[in-house]
């Protein structure tokens, strides 16, 4: 399986440069529908054009809520509502042991979880196989430097995108970091022992390693400029093979990231952003954006709303570990987050952007759900619930 893995990444890899289709991407990205090559004339009457080098910086605080449901139980409808309500599954609460074997669980009970942290990423962009043709004037090759800080955690990192045509780009990148706890139930980092969360009070690193190609359009700069500001409609898909891991454990020990539930496993996964959006253009204002530097004062203000789509946990590494039809835990179940989103461009170059997300879980089997450890249950069906509530804001400089 491994070597497949690889075969199949270096194939990617080197048939995007040799087919000369790349462009930017990541979650990193501040609004991958901006085209920085399909563009119309208004942008020549820039003071400086694309010949040299640009730089390039974004920073934001990002806020996520997370509301508490009743994680493994499927609920009426397949949608399980935000719930504090504590179901009790130990031998106190299920003493038939009806819904649980050995240790049991606790469902629920809290208010949900806050996170919040804050990203900066700075960029050295080089024009790279730039012809004077529209789809490829503007190609490039970007170099950033990436860092990001939570209460328990801390990440750096680079990332390199090449754009050999407005439509497409190619991403590499990894980030190394590390997390401590700040009290006995706020972690950045820790093992998840037979359903026991263990915290390091200082532990890592922690690997994020990714490959991401990504393909975008706005049809407006398909038609003649007349029509243009009307007509932006915008589609990104940007699928990425990401190698996620906790150096100081084995492959086969999960492990806790952030006070999620602990069931990440060190390996090879398939990811994936996807949205479809319009445009609405209140005021719009480009000139300075082929500036070595970015202009200061800016008067854009744009409004992107879109249906966004997030794919997660598809694992590679260990899909087969316990499959879903063999009456296993589900190591083949991929996470599907789905929801509306938006983001607006303000004046002076700053940004916001929203989503509400929901999200599709694992239902496990009456007789297991209860169980402690998440590798003792046994998947019985799929429902969706309300995940969370992103927000951001941020300045580009």
């Amino acid at each position: 399986m491994k070597k497949i893995i690889i075969c199949i990444i270096i194939i990617l890899f080197f048939g995007n440069l040799g087919a000369n289709s790349i462009d930017k991407t990541s979650e990193y990205q501040t609004d991958a529908t901006t085209d920085n090559s399909v563009s119309s004339d208004k942008n020549k009457k820039s003071v400086n054009n694309d010949s040299g080098i640009k730089f390039r910086g974004e920073v934001f605080f990002g806020y996520i809520y997370m509301p508490e449901y009743h994680d493994g139980i499927m609920p009426v409808n397949r949608f399980s509502i935000p719930n504090s309500n504590a179901i009790d599954y130990t031998d106190s609460g299920d003493p038939g042991n009806k819904h649980h074997s050995g240790n049991g669980r606790i469902i629920g009970g809290t208010n949900g979880a806050h996170l919040f942290g804050i990203f900066g990423k700075y960029s050295f962009i080089f024009p790279f196989m730039a012809i004077d043709r529209p789809l490829m004037k503007n190609n490039n090759i970007k170099f950033s430097v990436i860092g990001q800080i939570t209460p328990v955690t801390w990440d750096s990192g680079f990332s390199m995108t090449i754009t050999p045509i407005a439509f497409f780009q190619f991403e590499m990148g990894m980030l190394i970091g590390c997390g401590w706890t700040l009290t006995n139930t706020i972690g950045g980092l820790g093992i998840n022992d037979k359903g026991v969360i263990k915290r390091y009070s200082a532990g890592g690193p922690y690997l994020q390693l990714w490959f991401a190609p990504l393909f975008q359009i706005d049809i407006a700069y398909l038609l003649p400029q007349a029509y243009q500001r009307w007509t932006h409609i915008v589609a990104v898909a940007n699928p990425k093979f990401k190698y996620d891991a906790l150096l100081s454990v084995k492959e086969d020990q999960p492990w806790m990231y952030q006070e999620d539930p602990g069931e990440r496993l060190n390996g090879w996964q398939f990811q994936g952003e996807f949205y479809f959006g319009y445009r609405f253009y209140i005021n719009e204002e480009d000139t300075g954006e082929n500036q070595r530097f970015l202009k200061k004062v800016h008067k854009n203000f744009i409004i992107t709303p879109v249906m966004y789509i997030w794919i997660e946990n598809f694992h590679l590494t260990h899909y087969y570990d316990s499959l879903m039809k063999d009456g296993g835990w589900g190591s083949d179940f991929v996470n599907v987050n789905f929801g509306p989103a938006v983001l607006i461009n303000l004046p002076m170059n700053f940004f916001f952007k929203a989503a509400f997300l929901f999200c599709n879980d694992k239902a496990y089997t009456s007789s297991t759900a209860g169980n402690l450890f998440y590798q003792d249950r046994e998947y019985s069906d799929w429902y969706v619930y309300a995940r969370w509530y992103r927000m951001s804001f941020g300045w580009n400089f």
